[in-house]
């Protein structure tokens, strides 16, 4: 089972990668406006202290990030690894 912390970590060296692709910066602030987080939920989540972990803010991170649909879909089966599989279901209203 993968860890927060390593998930992390992934997240982290996803900036990385998009900086070194790109060749461009990618702050930690400017990945949460693309990604349409906040800053300090971003920090939370590369520092593994996240909890929940969903959908939307998977997809605001691929979007943010450029990922390929090959690399969210990737992305996806660890985040349900870290939070269990309980956060990605529909919330009741």
């Amino acid at each position: 089972m993968l860890e927060r912390a390593e998930f992390g970590k992934l997240i982290t060296a996803l900036r990385k990668q998009f900086i070194q692709q790109f060749q461009i910066g990618l702050t930690r602030r400017e990945l949460a406006e693309r990604a349409g987080v906040s800053e300090h939920v971003l920090g939370r989540l590369e520092r593994g202290e996240l909890r929940r972990i969903d959908i939307p803010l998977l997809q605001g991170l691929a979007r943010g990030l450029c990922l390929t649909a090959g690399e969210y879909e990737r992305l996806v089966p660890l985040a349900v690894d870290v939070a269990g599989a309980e956060s990605f279901r529909p919330r009741n209203e």
